[in-house]
């Protein structure tokens, strides 16, 4: 499950993104445009367009190493619900007792 103490993930339609609601960067939503695979190295790249800043926040935020671990560890969050997620679809089809309404 989400750390929902952190952030807050929305989805409208084919578009999602993330609030953040605590600590430094509260109040930053972003929208997230891509999420993929690192040919070079095989981390994670993250592109997003800003939706809302606080006002205290710098315009080039984005490039702040705080920053930058912060969405680390909301993107992490988010990656691993979605594989617990899975693996619970997946550990249901297999179960014979699990039946479909």
């Amino acid at each position: 499950m989400f750390d929902e103490q952190i952030f807050k993930p929305w989805a409208v339609g084919d578009d999602w993104g993330v609030e953040i609601i605590k600590g430094f960067y509260e109040g930053v939503t972003i929208q997230i445009t891509d999420l993929k695979m690192s040919e070079e190295d095989g981390g994670i790249v993250l592109d997003f367009h800003t939706i809302n800043k606080p006002d205290h926040i710098n315009e080039d935020f984005s490039n702040d190493t705080q920053f930058e671990v912060v969405m680390s560890d909301i993107i992490n969050d988010i990656l691993k619900s979605a594989i617990d997620n899975m693996s619970e679809d997946e550990s249901r089809k297999d179960d014979p007792t699990e039946s479909s309404l």
